[in-house]
């Protein structure tokens, strides 16, 4: 009877090799599609969280909360929490999560849009406005309310909220206000995302409702409302 030939080393080493070949050809393919995969679920997200703001809006005046420590809780009983009820704690829901940001403990994914909400009081002393009337917004379809939040490991100008009470004591770290926030700012004071979503870069929730990818080193003030006089000259930290 004939003894059945196997496999010799060298030919076990070409197989090896061929298969070490096309999972270094598939692997970054297979990569960009699972980020193209979060990258849409993220802008899910932002439409789902779209919707909610519309419909506190009309719930409350035709207003919208514009301070980062507000906005989440605010939504929250508007937007699914993915469970199928509405969600108890702003922890819960799903939609303030990206699935692209670095730290998956991260509970909010997103900064608000806050330009222009400081104002001084009569003794001289800031204080934030932490609402707007969709009227004040004359480019809706034009103009960011949220967008993905940096991320930085060393927490210097980006926090990590994973409860109510670090959500109340990083407020101040939550929004976008200025130049120096925005993603061609230095790496010390920016907030929203440089390189979230490749190629473009970032998630973006405009006031009208809509949620579109951007090319994130081209976000300027005007984008966030400014005029286009006072993006070119800069304008106050508040």
């Amino acid at each position: 009877m004939a003894k059945e030939k196997g496999f010799t080393l060298i030919e076990l080493l070409v197989v090896i090799a061929v298969i070490a070949v096309l999972m270094s050809i598939l692997m970054p393919a297979l990569n960009r599609a699972r980020e193209q995969g979060r990258a849409t679920y993220c802008l899910n997200n932002l439409h789902q969280v779209g919707i909610g703001m519309q419909l506190y809006a009309q719930d409350n005046d035709y207003k919208v909360p514009r301070y980062g420590s507000i906005w989440p809780f605010h939504f929250m009983g508007y937007v699914e929490s993915g469970k199928g009820s509405k969600p108890q704690d702003f922890t819960e829901v799903k939609a303030y999560q990206c699935p692209s940001y670095p730290n998956r403990k991260q509970k909010i994914c997103y900064v608000v849009n806050a330009l222009k909400q400081g104002t001084m009081n009569v003794d001289g002393e800031q204080t934030n406005k932490a609402y707007s009337p969709l009227d004040e917004f004359k480019r809706r379809a034009q103009t960011i309310y949220l967008a993905d939040y940096e991320y930085d490991i060393f927490e210097t100008n980006v926090k990590m909220v994973t409860t109510k009470e670090e959500l109340l004591a990083n407020r101040n770290y939550l929004d976008i206000h200025k130049r120096d926030t925005l993603p061609s700012g230095p790496d010390s004071q920016r907030r929203m995302a440089k390189e979230r979503h490749k190629p473009l870069g970032a998630n973006c929730l405009y006031v009208d409702g809509h949620a579109a990818r951007v090319k994130s080193l081209d976000i300027s003030l005007y984008d966030l409302g400014a005029s286009l006089q006072d993006n070119a000259r800069g304008t106050p930290v508040r």
